[in-house]
């Protein structure tokens, strides 16, 4: 049980898009919480309104924010848009599709107390649809332009880790982040809309010495694709686009030369696959948009260079906590390692 606090030590950041069934669900998971210092700010981006969410607010024990942008912000703004309504310390973002189990707070606030400043965390994803599977124990990254929930559809069982890891970064779908963290490293990129932001901002954050774990008994029953499909169009499109200004914002300026081969095939790869699924046309338009995004006063060359600015870690360091081989993507495999090598852990 939390300590009684008037103020929540918690902001529980949800976006929804219409998705008034799916979070009214993820509110009603969040009324079960053992943890019970928090708040939760929720964004509508959908063009009915947020009646639902005000409703919402009225019957529930903890305190609901509710934002109507007035248009479709997308993932990335609608969360940074609530984290600047928020009132905590800590930032836990949850989509509308994800349903925590009822010590997910809980556990990660005590991997909070556990861990040095500087870590992010991640939450045990489980399929909703299949509880046998995992939807994912944290991401991975490999720089041909290529990124994956690590676990994902893999055999809860022999996957679901006993204990805490170090992971690449953490899902966005349920993650928890210390608010100066998030705000030093300007939140997710307004611009990515949705699909990739969370590699990118895990990615800045490892470039300043920041670290993440999976907390292992942090557990969400995640649908995946509740509000919107990554193998449509839509998300295809964004996917492309977006890994591409991943890449070149944050690959160190040692590795972009070298690695733009790679990067490079990555993306033929995905193009091929995108045509066996008839989106060959909205692949395409996300390459062609993300290029001609990298120019101008604003575009993503110039957010490059402050972001390289802010490197703090050897490139050894770096290297090791992201996936080299491409391959990897095709059975989502997960990257791990103790946490106790991410800092040493206190209490």
């Amino acid at each position: 049980m939390a300590p009684s606090n008037p103020d929540p030590e918690v902001s529980v950041l949800v976006v929804s898009h219409d998705s008034a069934a799916l979070a009214t669900r993820a509110l009603d998971h969040l009324a079960a919480q053992t943890w019970t210092a928090f708040e939760v700010v929720v964004v509508e981006n959908g063009p009915g309104g947020a009646a639902w969410a005000r409703a919402q607010a009225a019957t529930r024990p903890f305190p609901v924010t509710v934002l109507e942008p007035g248009h479709n912000l997308g993932f990335a703004a609608g969360n940074n848009l609530a984290a600047r309504h928020a009132r905590g310390r800590w930032l836990a973002l949850l989509n509308p599709d994800a349903f925590p189990e009822p010590g997910w707070l809980a556990a990660l606030m005590a991997a909070a107390r556990r861990f040095p400043s500087g870590t992010a965390f991640g939450s045990v994803q489980v399929d909703a649809a299949d509880p046998a599977r995992l939807d994912g124990i944290g991401d991975c990254w490999c720089p041909a332009g290529l990124a994956w929930r690590g676990g994902y559809k893999g055999d809860r069982a022999t996957l679901a880790p006993a204990t805490d890891l170090g992971v690449f970064g953490p899902c966005a779908a349920a993650a928890l982040w210390a608010r100066t963290d998030f705000e030093a490293l300007g939140g997710f990129e307004d611009r990515f809309f949705c699909y990739g932001e969370d590699v990118d901002l895990a990615l800045r954050h490892r470039l300043r010495g920041g670290c993440c774990v999976t907390v292992a008994a942090a557990i969400v029953r995640h649908l995946g694709s509740g509000t919107t499909s990554r193998h449509g169009a839509f998300g295809i499109y964004h996917d492309r686009r977006n890994m591409l200004w991943v890449f070149t914002r944050t690959t160190p300026t040692a590795w972009l030369l070298p690695l733009l081969p790679l990067h490079a095939l990555g993306h033929l790869a995905m193009l091929a696959r995108a045509a066996r699924h008839g989106a060959a046309g909205a692949a395409w338009r996300g390459l062609r948009d993300g290029l001609a995004g990298l120019w101008g006063p604003t575009g993503v060359l110039a957010q490059r260079r402050a972001i390289q600015r802010t490197r703090r870690v050897p490139l050894g360091t770096l290297a090791r906590a992201l996936t080299w081989n491409p391959a990897r993507l095709l059975t989502r495999a997960p990257k791990h390692w103790p946490p106790a090598s991410e800092g040493t852990a206190h209490d």
